[in-house]
C-alpha cells in the first residue's frame, strides 16, 4: 500500500503560493488515490465477510456448548 496521503501532501501547493502550483502530475496522484481507495474498500469488504464468518462460527460453538451442557445435565 502506498502512502497516498503523504504523496498528496507533497504535491499540494506550498503555503502562500496560490492555487495549481504543483510539483507532480495531478492525474498520477488521483490515479494512485483511486487505486488506494479500491484496495481499502476490498480490504474492508473482506474484513466484514471474515467477521461475519467468525460470528457464525461463534454462534455455532455457543450452541454446541449449550447442547453439551444439556447432555451433561448442567442445564
Amino acid at each position: 500500500m502506498t502512502d497516498i496521503v503523504e504523496r498528496m501532501k507533497a504535491t499540494a501547493c506550498p503555503d502562500n503560493t496560490g492555487c495549481m502550483s504543483i510539483r507532480m502530475c495531478v492525474c498520477d496522484v488521483v490515479g494512485d488515490a483511486v487505486d488506494e481507495i479500491e484496495r481499502l474498500r476490498l480490504t474492508v469488504m473482506n474484513l466484514c465477510v471474515a467477521n461475519g464468518k467468525l460470528e457464525d462460527e461463534r454462534d455455532d460453538l455457543h450452541e454446541e456448548v449449550r447442547r453439551l451442557r444439556v447432555e451433561a445435565g448442567y442445564d
